[in-house]
């Protein structure tokens, strides 16, 4: 049985809808230039179909925070980390230069799927920023669930 999300957010690129209609569109186009066999047709459509999907699962961030541990990322990658090893998690601006996705920047893995502000954390390990529509609320939800010291 899984724990219940006591914040739940999903943060998606800008222009995401328009991104995934013209990828599906090259695709789509192809056949219309080309005299092609019906299967091979069928086959291009089939991978445009499949392109805009992969496009829009990457282009999603989702953020989950329960009793024990904070989980964000997009589908090929999200950290999961347990709450006893959050230190410090403030509200920062995201630097424009640090740019949009999943990347290391000034000593912090980033996920952000726009620009804007995020939560900063740190592990013993590594140091964090989550892009969020809301990091305010984020954070205070943090802060009540973290362990006291």
């Amino acid at each position: 049985m899984s724990e219940a999300v006591i914040h739940s957010e999903t943060q998606v690129f800008p222009f995401k809808n328009a991104i995934i209609i013209v990828v599906f569109l090259c695709f789509a186009l192809i056949p219309v230039f080309l005299t092609l066999p019906w299967w091979m047709i069928i086959g291009i459509l089939l991978i445009g179909i499949l392109s805009a999907a992969l496009i829009n699962s990457i282009m999603t961030l989702r953020i989950e925070l329960t009793q024990t541990a904070l989980e964000f990322g997009y589908w090929f990658s999200s950290p999961k980390i347990n709450l006893s090893e959050i230190e410090n998690p403030e509200v920062v601006e995201i630097p424009k230069l640090a740019g949009i996705g999943m990347h290391y920047y000034k000593k912090y893995f980033i996920y952000n799927a726009r620009f804007g502000r995020g939560v900063q954390f740190s592990t013993l390990k590594k140091k964090y920023i989550i892009g969020s529509d809301h990091p305010d609320q984020l954070l205070s939800m943090l802060n009540s669930v973290l362990p006291r010291m």
